[in-house]
């Protein structure tokens, strides 16, 4: 059915689902990896075949990329050959072309125990670092300019780095807000997101002055946080066993609108649009096992 969809350029996966109750939690993530480590294996054959033609195929390389962002969008757990294969179609993209790595390629890790971001291009080499004063947390880029927002829990602070620069070019305090730790981007709106435990408080900060423009109560021990374009909507999950979702009903004001029960300690999640789902890390804690639990967000 797939191969059909697809043979009249239509998209299409096909899924398997495989019984997860009682599994170990190590196992649970190995079947995750094996499963997705197959198809950037089929992947990386085609990519290897483009290039080996040795000349630009553009409606080709645009294929295998839309069949990258499908793997990536499901690999929960970050397959050892998810890198190899980005850098196999960054290598076909290059195909007839000057080798120097554009700066879309680049990637940016944090790094050191004392403060710094690390650069790295496509290949996996690095090629800069950022000094920062602190240990750096959550970050984000953004995608229509070249900044990176990052957050300095042990220092109160968000920084912003210019990435074409590789240079500090503002500092945002938190006020009496400490330990700021996930964050999450509105480009569209120009709005940075931060949820600091001590107290626990979301900030909402403009992206051009670094100004807060609204600050709404939370949980306390929240590690994710994530910006859900489509629905307006903020989805933050907490060591205390919630997932607060708040709505935005423009730049400047938000409100929560729904407060919903999970597992305590279980505060390790990742939203994923394509699919308007919202994947959360169980532990195994006393009688129950560990899982992942899947919440959908609905309009």
């Amino acid at each position: 059915m797939a191969a059909a969809i697809r043979k009249y350029k239509g998209e299409a996966s096909v899924a398997q689902v495989h019984a997860m109750d009682d599994l170990p939690f190590e196992k649970l993530v190995q079947l995750f990896i094996q499963a997705r480590s197959k198809d950037y294996e089929a992947l990386t054959r085609e990519a290897k075949k483009l290039i080996s033609r040795n000349k630009r195929e553009p409606g080709e390389l645009a294929r295998l990329r839309r069949r990258f962002q499908e793997i990536t969008a499901i690999d929960f757990f970050n397959s050892p050959l998810r890198g190899r294969v980005e850098a196999l179609l960054e290598s076909a993209d290059s195909v007839g072309q000057s080798k120097s790595i554009p700066e879309s390629a680049r990637k940016f890790k944090r790094q050191y125990g004392s403060g710094g971001i690390a650069v790295f291009d496509s290949e996996g080499n690095r090629v800069g670092d950022v000094k920062v004063d602190a240990h750096p947390e959550s970050f984000q880029l953004e995608t229509n300019g070249p900044r990176i927002f990052v957050n300095l829990p042990h220092s109160q602070k968000v920084l912003v780095i210019d990435r074409n620069k590789s240079a500090v070019v503002a500092s945002w305090t938190t006020d009496d807000a400490q330990a700021n730790f996930p964050t999450a981007l509105d480009e569209t709106d120009g709005r940075l997101f931060i949820i600091c435990r001590k107290p626990a408080g979301l900030l909402v900060l403009d992206t051009t002055s670094g100004s807060m423009v609204a600050k709404l109560p939370t949980v306390g021990d929240s590690d994710d946080l994530f910006y859900d374009q489509r629905r307006k909507r903020l989805y933050s999950s907490d060591g205390e066993g919630k997932v607060i979702v708040y709505q935005q009903q423009d730049a400047d004001h938000y409100s929560q609108i729904a407060e919903i029960e999970t597992v305590k300690g279980a505060r390790t999640s990742l939203f994923v649009p394509q699919l308007s789902r919202l994947f959360m890390a169980v532990r195994q804690e006393g009688g129950n096992t560990a899982a992942i639990r899947v919440y959908e967000a609905t309009d």
